[in-house]
């Protein structure tokens, strides 16, 4: 039985246990509403019902014990290929000031970065990008000047010049790629160069193996946002062939917090249980490095009550401990798998 919500006791323990982690999320979209909609990130919303958006603000993160997250520049699809890379420039600039200026907030995109901003208790803002079409006719990251950039996927819900989405778009394939482009091969490889994280959260199966064929695999690889087809069978989740390409690189894979991802419709209000099934499946699979939390909050997803904001998180890790993880474990997904990842990348 999940945790209940009214047992003080475990959520005591729960809290005590998140105050030492490095809780880290590996995917939240706040930045979208920040940025199209005037949300402030760094005031507390108290939404009463589950929403689209409004999941994540600084006070919630600090009050639920989350560190930080890998928060996401997503792509407009549909901006002319020549004004992405200002769009993008533009975008980053606005990040790093809002985690620059706000009190409470870091910006951190080195391993070095995130150990200070965990010794003076502020919440980490990695900068990270959704649908790396954003570099337009670029060839790279740091060629358009966003060496700030940690991670990136390599598309997102449409296909572009680079690579095939997983989107089950009808007859995607008459006027997009079949996995990746000529353009997109070249971009793992300035990818691996310049020691940006590759994200294949929404890449086609022929995306991914074809980036598992170039890739540089003495760099880790992650999936920061889905389910496990192990566990429930959806397009939008990667199997288990998938996990253990993943898990070969040292890499992680976060759970994403959608339950129509997760499981059946009838099992939708058992947002705890659904996560810990595919947590479990990775441990099981794989082994306990390579598990990870990847909400997807703020994403226009609707995430179950009991995970609809990081104020779930201490009944999460109460769920963990219920069922006999010991705190290493419990550690290693709330953060500190990810943080290997970044430590491998980027030390300082």
């Amino acid at each position: 039985m999940p945790v209940d919500v009214a047992d003080p006791a475990r959520l005591r323990d729960a809290l005590a246990l998140l105050d030492e982690a490095h809780a880290v999320d590996l995917h939240t979209d706040t930045f979208i509403a920040t940025r199209m909609a005037g949300y402030d990130a760094a005031a507390e919303h108290r939404p009463r019902h589950r929403h689209f958006v409004g999941h994540v603000d600084l006070p919630r993160a600090r009050r639920g014990g989350l560190k930080g997250a890998l928060w996401s520049i997503t792509t407009n699809p549909f901006r002319p290929a020549s004004s992405r890379q200002r769009t993008l420039l533009r975008n980053l600039q606005a990040l790093r000031t809002f985690a620059c200026t706000t009190p409470g907030a870091a910006w951190v995109t080195t391993a070095a970065a995130f150990d200070d901003a965990m010794a003076s208790r502020q919440h980490a803002i990695i900068p990270v990008v959704q649908g790396a079409n954003c570099l337009g006719d670029a060839d790279s990251f740091a060629s358009v000047g966003a060496t700030d950039v940690v991670a990136a996927t390599l598309v997102h819900l449409l296909s572009s010049a680079l690579a095939e989405t997983s989107t089950p778009l009808p007859m995607k394939r008459l006027w997009g790629p079949r996995g990746l482009t000529a353009r997109g091969r070249a971009l793992v490889g300035t990818m691996n160069a310049e020691r940006v994280l590759i994200d294949l959260a929404h890449a086609s199966v022929d995306t991914f193996w074809d980036t598992i064929g170039l890739h540089d695999h003495s760099q880790p690889l992650t999936v920061t946002h889905t389910g496990l087809s192990g566990v429930y069978a959806h397009w939008r989740n990667i199997d288990d062939a998938q996990l253990k390409a993943i898990a070969d690189t040292g890499g992680t894979v976060g759970v994403i917090f959608h339950p129509g991802f997760l499981g059946p419709p009838a099992a939708a209000h058992d947002g705890i249980g659904l996560v810990m099934r595919h947590l479990a499946h990775i441990i099981d699979t794989v082994g306990e490095d390579h598990a990870s939390l990847g909400s997807d909050w703020d994403g226009f997803i609707v995430p179950p009550d009991s995970l609809k904001d990081p104020l779930g998180l201490p009944l999460l890790v109460a769920e963990m401990q219920s069922r006999g993880y010991r705190p290493e474990r419990i550690h290693k997904i709330l953060g500190g798998n990810f943080v290997r990842c970044l430590r491998a990348l980027r030390p300082g």
